[in-house]
């Protein structure tokens, strides 16, 4: 009977694993090194919130556009799993997350979306200029996702404040 020594078994691994790899299927113009996620085809992400200065009436009051984008990561449509329950996208405002635009989405083909709202700011009131608000982009009911970590963004709206204070 012929004994096993560490250095055959571990030739006979190699040669195992050299014949397993020379054997996998790939399709033509597969990138073997970023493979596709076969479990995640599709997820959807909350990626920013961004504002427009759409009208300027004084130096401490403005028209402002709020705009939610989520991405929609991954090669396949975004199908939210049951037309009964769809996927929505809200804005909130605050901590307290008073709804301010929401959106149900059943399906989503292409790279994003866009939620937007508009609203009369005014920098000299306590509310907007001195505490400025925090708003949320939210994504709920996305029973499909696979990263469950990117459904919301903050974003804090000191920017509009220090935008207007610094310009007319």
């Amino acid at each position: 009977m012929k004994t096993l020594t560490f250095k055959s078994i571990l030739l006979f691994m190699v040669s195992i694993t050299t014949v397993h790899s020379e054997i996998l299927p790939t399709l033509p113009g597969t990138d073997i090194r970023n493979p596709v996620d076969i479990r995640c085809p599709s997820d959807l992400k909350a990626h920013n919130i961004t504002y427009q200065i759409l009208e300027r009436q004084s130096k401490y009051h403005a028209t402002v556009r709020i705009t939610g984008t989520v991405l929609k990561e991954g090669a396949a449509n975004y199908v939210a799993s049951s037309s009964a329950r769809p996927t929505t996208i809200t804005i909130y405002r605050d901590s307290a997350r008073w709804p301010v635009r929401s959106v149900t989405l059943n399906v989503l083909k292409t790279g994003s979306y866009q939620l937007s709202f508009d609203e009369a700011w005014n920098t000299s009131s306590a509310a907007e200029g001195e505490f400025p608000w925090t708003f949320i982009l939210s994504i709920s009911n996305e029973n499909k996702g696979c990263n469950f970590n990117n459904n919301s963004v903050e974003w804090n709206s000191g920017p509009i404040n220090d935008y207007m204070r610094s310009t007319e």
